[in-house]
């Protein structure tokens, strides 16, 4: 009743082509990175030296860099040892007595240790949300987008992902970044995220413009410079001001509408105020004022906040 020992398969070998249903973007304003379990006791099932692990352990070295250069931050789970039989109740007829107490087995692998700024959050079952502070510490941080890398992909990772969802939080599995019991088990999280509740991407993809740091609060299309233009002209402070929710509903009536397509007209955009009208949210928002802008520019830019 414990983890089999796991076959090595190549990260290359996954495929990442799935058709997300949203089109969600990860915004460094609203999102976080979660690495999950990534102790020793669950990637020393790959057995020693594994290859698969040495080149896990490298991409999501990179995305937390990225993450840290652009102001993400970044929260770990962790199963502790020596579970109490009643804490840990019907895990121990799928898996057994858990973890010993041991930093050799509970401790996070070698290159990935956390840092003074990251969050340590308690693994008590297969979603990360449970029986801790892990979403009341992303309300308090007023972060709704959560970035997972980590093992294992079918249980924990997925387990985390739909319950993210049922939240209210938008989830991005990293596909390149996330271990599994097998190849076969891997491209079935893949597939079941992109169907049902979040993004499937991949390393490069979101580290693309890494070389470059995101100007959160410059953009005049970003979801920050947005908010704060709303808030001004209906009297209310940006915090209060939510992404997804639609702009009527808090004041913002046509003439305060054509007044805000003055201000970002003057950034040389041309906007037509019918799109905006249909769709009164800044999420919106911001990806038409970025279409517009890449327009004008005749050059890619990241949507940012």
């Amino acid at each position: 009743m414990s983890i089999p020992a796991l076959p090595e398969y190549t990260l290359n070998q996954i495929v990442c082509n799935q058709s997300n249903k949203p089109g969600w973007q990860v915004d460094p304003s609203r999102a976080v990175l979660l690495i999950h379990d990534m102790q020793r006791y669950f990637v020393n099932f790959y057995g020693n030296d594994s290859a698969f692990v040495s080149k896990l352990i490298v991409q999501i070295q990179q995305l937390k860099n990225w993450c840290a250069s652009n102001g993400i931050p970044c929260a770990y789970t962790a199963q502790p040892g020596n579970q109490n039989p009643e804490e840990r109740a019907l895990l121990t007829d799928f898996w057994g007595g858990g973890l010993n107490d041991d930093p050799d087995v509970t401790g996070i692998v070698s290159g990935l240790a956390p840092v003074a700024d990251d969050k340590n959050f308690t693994k008590w079952r297969y979603s990360a949300f449970k029986k801790n502070n892990f979403d009341k510490w992303l309300r308090a941080s007023n972060r709704d987008q959560i970035i997972i890398v980590g093992v294992y992909g079918h249980i924990g990772i997925l387990s985390t992902a739909l319950e993210a969802f049922m939240l209210d939080y938008q989830p991005f599995i990293v596909a390149d970044a996330i271990g599994d019991f097998s190849l076969e088990d891997h491209q079935y999280t893949l597939d079941y995220v992109a169907k049902r509740c979040g993004v499937v991407t991949d390393v490069s993809t979101l580290t693309a413009g890494s070389a470059v740091k995101l100007q959160a609060d410059t953009a005049f299309y970003s979801h920050t410079a947005i908010r704060k233009c709303v808030a001004d002209i209906i009297y209310e402070t940006p915090d209060v001001i939510p992404t997804n929710e639609n702009l009527l509903d808090y004041g913002l009536d046509s003439i305060r509408l054509i007044t805000l397509l003055e201000v970002w007209q003057a950034e040389g955009v041309t906007l037509d105020f019918s799109e905006f009208a249909s769709t009164m949210t800044i999420e919106s928002w911001s990806a038409i004022l970025q279409r517009e802008a890449e327009a004008v520019m005749r050059m890619p830019v990241e949507v940012v906040a």
